[in-house]
């Protein structure tokens, strides 16, 4: 019987860094960020690189905005960020102030606001959980507004691949659906990930899990368990 790796990790979109209509803001914990940018680097060898929810309501001003749990008193956010290229590298603690529950927008002061704002929105991968970088915490949702959140229509799953042949499955309620083949990425650079996965968003779904065939073999997949609020 295969052994099945679980993770709890966060849904996200790509990121933006215009200020939220969301009320509540959550500020890093320290400053300067931390975060990297380099012309050289290495590979990533981390198999889910990032997910994000997709809504066909776009806003007209995109930002960083995550829908928090209702909480009786401070908590924290780590915030991973990554170009699919690599050369963009960032994980910060927030500081989530107490409140109920709905859409919490991130302060974000890069120092490399030209490289982010240059991006399309498919080259940046974002995942978050709830509490600090460096500890196990629980998967979140975020998207490019406060309104999208609300609705989304599909996950969008960012996968490095290593060559692998990468499928997709969502659990709903109880029940697993039948797995749909991932899309490989084949412009551009491909160094964090090179791989685009997408599953329909419905109420009852609270886990995906990750398939790949390398030589005809089935690797380990790997179930990612989704924060549900």
């Amino acid at each position: 019987m295969q052994v099945l790796r679980k993770y709890a990790v966060i849904i996200f979109c790509s990121v933006t860094l215009e200020s939220s209509l969301a009320d509540v803001i959550a500020t890093p914990i320290s400053l300067p960020l931390h975060e990297e940018y380099r012309e050289q680097v290495p590979v990533s060898g981390r198999l889910l690189v990032g997910i994000s929810t997709l809504s066909s309501a776009q806003p007209s001003t995109p930002s960083l905005t995550l829908l928090a749990p209702a909480r009786e008193k401070d908590g924290m956010i780590c915030m991973q960020v990554m170009s699919r290229d690599g050369s963009y590298w960032s994980e910060n603690t927030f500081s989530l102030p107490p409140g109920g529950e709905g859409a919490v927008s991130l302060d974000y002061p890069s120092r490399y606001l030209e490289k982010l704002y240059s991006e399309q929105p498919s080259d940046l991968a974002l995942m978050a959980k709830f509490g600090s970088c460096g500890k196990e915490g629980l998967a979140m949702i975020s998207g490019w507004s406060a309104a999208q959140l609300n609705e989304p229509d599909v996950l969008v799953v960012l996968i490095n691949s290593a060559r692998s042949s990468t499928f997709i499955s969502g659990r709903y309620a109880e029940d697993w659906r039948r797995p749909s083949a991932c899309e490989a990425i084949t412009e551009g650079r491909r160094t964090a990930y090179d791989t685009r996965c997408e599953i329909k968003f419905e109420n009852k779904l609270n886990a995906i899990k990750i398939m790949r065939r390398r030589y005809d073999r089935m690797l380990r997949p790997e179930i990612i368990t989704l924060w549900k609020h």
